[in-house]
């Protein structure tokens, strides 16, 4: 298997009501215990061997202490611009990075996964229930594939199966056509790379945690 890009999407801030406990932080930044969640997420990916890269916002300053952190585990960060829908920030991380002839996972910055197949590619991490927030849900082919992901606006918090923030694709440079092709707009780009070819679920752990849905520090979140 060709070496893949491990792209820990965190290019904007952390939630508002997430800021007014810790401060303008990226996702990935949170605390989780005595960790930052990069260190987690870097554990969790470490299976699949890669290579690593978060992305951060421009304006975001970045102490000392966690940029030799990141070194130390293997990051290359990203920095994105300010403003960037998630869908544009990930094609300019992928343009900087130019890894587009090798297979791509994405993480999006608040997210935890586990018990999901690294190795799989097109696939998507796909959970049930609603807890509150506006997840984008996905509606299933009959053969078990994705058929189409309906945007959070679309869904609410009604339950169902879910995206839960892990992306598996054969080909980065297959999916940043995706994202050309759909403006910038990653909810299209997922519809379209589910299209062709079929995208798989796949199903996390009892370990899938989101700062969104869960904690960031205590025992729920270690």
């Amino acid at each position: 298997m060709t070496r893949p890009l491990l792209l820990v999407n965190s290019g904007a801030y952390a939630m508002q009501e997430l800021g007014a406990e810790f401060g303008q932080l990226p996702p990935a930044f949170l605390p989780v215990g005595l960790s930052r969640l990069y260190e987690l997420q870097a554990e969790q990916l470490a299976p699949l061997p890669g290579d690593l890269a978060l992305t951060l916002p421009d304006s975001f300053v970045l102490p000392d202490w966690d940029a030799a952190r990141l070194r130390a585990l293997g990051f290359t960060v990203v920095r994105t611009p300010d403003g960037l829908s998630l869908g544009s920030a990930i094609l300019y991380a992928l343009g900087r990075l130019g890894f587009c002839g090798r297979p791509l996972r994405i993480l999006h910055g608040d997210t935890l996964v586990e018990g999901v197949a690294l190795d799989q590619d097109d696939a998507a991490a796909v959970a049930d229930g609603g807890d509150g927030y506006r997840w984008a849900q996905v509606r299933m082919a009959p053969g078990g594939s994705i058929a189409e992901v309906l945007r959070p606006d679309r869904t609410g918090a009604a339950p169902g199966p879910r995206l839960c923030g892990y992306f598996a694709f054969g080909s980065a440079a297959q999916f940043a056509g995706r994202l050309a092709v759909a403006n910038g707009d990653f909810y299209d780009a997922l519809n379209l790379q589910a299209a062709s070819p079929a995208c798989t679920p796949s199903r996390p752990g009892a370990g899938w945690t989101s700062a969104m849905s869960r904690p960031t520090s205590g025992p729920a979140a270690s």
